[in-house]
């Protein structure tokens, strides 16, 4: 966990150093994409999936050495298109007159040191790691120390003179400031939109209303006789010709009813903040009780809403707060301002792509974050059709660097083709196999491998099938309760094959091989840690026995004395994790068909 994180520098343990890019394998200077000019580096783009990738391992409950290729796409193609929203950023702030100046940059800076400060006060305060009862004099003294911890031991000042002296020292350098000013254009640029959104006491005010809203909910649904845009339209046009709203709920919406009541009588309730900044809701703004919406596209379909009442919950102490009020309702409405410009900069001919590997990650992003083209499966499919086409084209002419992108772009949209509820799984399967295998080309993924060997069993294809089967069992070099598992699925799929007609003898004997190999391997590693297991306990007890003879031996020279005996642990120490959490030990039994101990 990085406690602090400011401008492109994380400050935890040890010094603020950036994430450093070790993807490798080509041009780290090259350009993937332009934004309205302003270019997105192959060297930013890679530090950042590299970033998260990170942490995602790190979150990872199971201690697989790798993420799923599903999870590696993802994290790619949100990658590049937070890459693309900077850059846009970057476009809109030259574009509007933001001055970079050095002090600008300095107050960004102080700005999101405290911001950081803040939140982790809050997860401080939040996850009760103060001591209960604690004054504000004990709880700063309590917080200072977690700072310390995950800082190497910096007090928040000593943290912000570091900070401070980074931001002057990047300053100075004329072959870094670019760069680094480019950290703070997003913050720089709200800033100039906040001031360019004055607001009257009467928009503060309305600021605290509650809306509460009926909701019409078409959801997406499956087949060319449920499209949600169709029945949307059938709807509006009974609402038009005298259907009342709370009728067309009982008829038409999908939502369901709360218990021993109508659809009809299901509310939502919203607050002014979210009819301001999340786009699915700002149909509503403006709205007084009893007036309708027209269709609007979200995560779950279509809806339609109706706005049946507004509360004001205005603080007591108003007027002397409106000042606070105002500047965080002028925050609120410029980053809504800010996503806005973004999406509206990243689309269309703004957008020059110099890596097709690449446009295919974002176009997969951009249709999984757009609840229009999940309410319309056609549109769905021609969508993922094109990442597919992309994904290709950059596969056979594109740079060495772009191929695995494009492998994981082509085989997400496959995939997402492939698992789609009216999906001709038989046609697809083809394209499935090629885009797994090109995957696999520079990552083994077990999963994976054994859906090869399902399809190729399907396609009565023995060799290919036998071929993926054996290569799941050499690649089984973990005798952790994963390997147990891996193992036990081996054996699962020799059953199947051999049942299936799929799988001779010799093929059989061949992948037994493997399966013994493990097997014999599994038990070498179960004795090694029982070894070791019984070393650390004797250990221990030798430590406990020096300890007594050490107390007895204090006795006995000083009678009189009091002593303390000395903490002992027994052998090498358990390492104090920081910034993460220590992945637990795992124990258990070997099941049936496997041997060990499941560590």
């Amino acid at each position: 966990m990085a406690l602090v994180f400011v401008g492109g520098t994380f400050y935890t343990c040890g010094q603020g150093q950036a994430v450093q890019n070790e993807a490798g394998g080509g041009r780290p200077t090259a350009v993937v994409a332009t934004v309205a000019g302003a270019p997105v580096s192959l060297d930013t783009l890679q530090q950042e999936i590299q970033n998260q990738t990170t942490q995602m391992m790190q979150m990872n409950p199971s201690g697989a050495a790798s993420l799923p290729a599903e999870q590696e796409a993802m994290i790619a193609s949100r990658a590049v298109a937070s890459n693309l929203g900077r850059a846009a950023v970057m476009s809109l702030a030259k574009k509007n007159g933001v001055e970079f100046t050095d002090d600008a940059v300095r107050a960004a800076a102080s700005k999101e040191l405290d911001q950081s400060i803040d939140d982790f006060r809050m997860r401080f305060m939040l996850q009760r790691q103060a001591k209960p009862g604690a004054d504000d004099k004990e709880f700063e003294k309590e917080f200072e120390a977690a700072v310390k911890q995950q800082t190497g031991g910096r007090s928040i000042q000593e943290l912000r003179t570091t900070v401070t002296a980074d931001v002057n020292k990047a300053l100075a350098d004329k072959t870094k400031r670019e760069n680094y000013v480019a950290g703070f254009a997003g913050p720089l640029y709200l800033e100039h939109l906040k001031a360019r959104t004055p607001l009257t006491d009467d928009q503060v005010r309305q600021s605290f209303n509650t809306y509460t809203v009926k909701q019409i909910l078409l959801r997406n649904q499956t087949g060319p006789t449920q499209d949600p845009k169709a029945r949307a339209e059938k709807v509006l046009t009974e609402l038009k010709g005298g259907l009342s709203f709370e009728e067309a709920m009982n008829r038409y919406s999908n939502e369901p009813p709360q218990p021993k009541k109508k659809v009809s009588e299901n509310t939502i309730t919203l607050s002014a903040n979210q009819i301001d900044t999340d786009e699915h809701y700002q149909a509503l703004k403006g709205l007084k009780p009893g007036q309708t919406t027209g269709t609007v596209n979200t995560p779950e379909g279509i809806a339609i809403y109706k706005v049946v009442g507004v509360k004001s919950d205005l603080p007591k102490d108003f007027d002397k707060t409106k000042a606070k009020h105002r500047d965080q309702l002028a925050e609120r409405l410029a980053t809504a301002e800010l996503t806005k410009q973004i999406k509206e900069m990243t689309s269309g001919s703004n957008v020059q792509w110099s890596s097709r590997g690449f446009k295919a990650l974002y176009e997969l992003a951009q249709m999984n974050q757009d609840p229009a083209v999940a309410a319309d499966p056609a549109a769905r499919q021609a969508k993922l059709d094109t990442v597919v086409a992309d994904a290709r084209q950059a596969l056979e002419k594109g740079e060495p660097w772009e191929a695995r992108y494009a492998a994981l772009a082509q085989f997400a949209a496959v995939n997402q083709l492939y698992n789609a509820p009216t999906a001709d799984k038989a046609k697809l399967r083809d394209q499935r196999i090629q885009a797994i295998e090109t995957v696999l080309k520079d990552r083994e993924d077990f999963r994976l491998r054994l859906d090869l060997v399902d399809m190729y069993a399907d396609k009565k294809d023995a060799n290919a099938a036998f071929q993926n089967l054996l290569m799941a069992a050499q690649t089984n070099n973990d005798y952790s309760m994963i390997g147990e598992s891996q193992f036990q699925e081996v054996g699962t799929r020799i059953l199947k094959l051999k049942t299936a007609g799929v799988l001779n003898a010799q093929m059989e004997e061949q992948i037994n091989k493997e399966q013994a190999r493990w097997t014999t391997q599994n038990a070498q590693a179960d004795k090694a840690e029982a070894e070791a297991k019984q070393k650390a306990a004797q250990q221990q007890k030798e430590a406990e026995a020096a300890a007594k003879a050490a107390e007895a031996a204090a006795k006995k020279a000083n009678p009189g004395a009091t002593t303390t005996p000395p903490t002992t642990t027994g052998g090498p120490s358990t390492p104090t994790t920081t910034g993460a959490t220590a992945p637990p030990a795992t124990t258990g039994t070997a099941t049936a068909g496997a041997t060990g101990t499941g560590r």
